[in-house]
């Protein structure tokens, strides 16, 4: 379009294909008013109607359990919280270059979780007695460290364990992960599977989260959540950098565990953390 014919277009008030080009409108791609089929609220489709206000949703034996386990953690255990940054550039590193190939050797997913999860029970042989329960007259530190890990389904929370995961290489974690997933997910688990759990883990950074405050799994210890991995502006040698930070948060028992114990620990695990790079090895 020549500039004569520009200027008239622009005085009547119409805007030239070449403005449209150079100024793009975003629009969004995601987004709930978006959606033709939007996802079912939860207990929507287990609701029974009463009356014209009111929709019951009755409580099945596993809530049930779960409510019950809960409100025991609140009422006896003296919850403590605490939490700590971490920088995982390194560890973002190394997983996008080894993921690809961990998904033809092995067919499932590595995710970042099994790193974690590593990280958590190296920190732990350090201090066992973040691997305790408390027994009134004495407290219990269990020699082996089985990870419950909690797993969302569609009605439930369960808490599948990954046994000796202290013997375990980042990819043998990261199959047993992928393993009591799919379990869990298919109704398949087993009450083996759920048993003789020392210390939970939770990813509430699959959900975007950034900070938590978790109950702990009666009659555990302690419990920490994996935060949400999100790029942060940090000091690194006098000098601003994008990283890739998270949150660990901590809730423990403070009958056992005090501050300089949960501080100490997760420095640890933060060390841990931080000390993996692209040459790391996974099994």
């Amino acid at each position: 379009m020549s500039l004569e014919k520009e200027r008239e277009h622009m005085e009547k008030g119409e805007t030239s294909h070449t403005e449209l080009k150079e100024k793009p409108v975003h629009v969004r791609s995601t987004g709930i008013h978006l959606s033709d089929n939007p996802p079912t609220p939860f207990g929507q489709t287990e609701a029974e109607t009463v009356g014209e206000a009111e929709d019951f949703i009755k409580v099945t034996p596993v809530r049930h359990t779960i409510a019950m386990r809960t409100l025991q953690s609140v009422r006896e255990i003296p919850h403590a919280l605490t939490s700590i940054e971490t920088d995982v550039t390194d560890l973002v590193k190394l997983r996008t270059k080894v993921k690809d190939e961990f998904m033809r050797r092995e067919g499932v997913n590595l995710t970042y979780l099994a790193f974690f999860i590593q990280a958590v029970v190296s920190a732990i042989k350090d201090y066992p007695v973040m691997n305790s329960v408390w027994a009134v007259d004495k407290i219990i530190m269990k020699r082996n460290v089985h990870i419950s890990l909690l797993i969302g389904t569609e009605d439930s929370v369960l808490a599948p364990v990954i046994k000796f995961a202290d013997q375990k290489s980042v990819s043998g974690i990261a199959l047993e992960i992928a393993s009591l997933t799919q379990k869990a997910r298919t109704g398949r688990l087993t009450l083996d599977d759920m048993q003789d759990g020392t210390f939970t883990i939770n990813n509430t950074g699959a959900f975007g989260s950034i900070l938590s405050s978790p109950t702990i799994n009666y009659p555990q210890a302690a419990i920490l959540t994996i935060e949400s991995i999100v790029k942060r502006p940090r000091v690194v040698d006098e000098m601003i950098a994008v990283r890739s930070m998270a949150n660990l948060c901590l809730s423990s028992d403070n009958r056992i565990l005090e501050g300089r114990v949960t501080g100490q620990f997760l420095h640890r695990v933060k060390e841990n953390l931080e000390a993996f790079h692209p040459e790391s090895q996974i099994y």
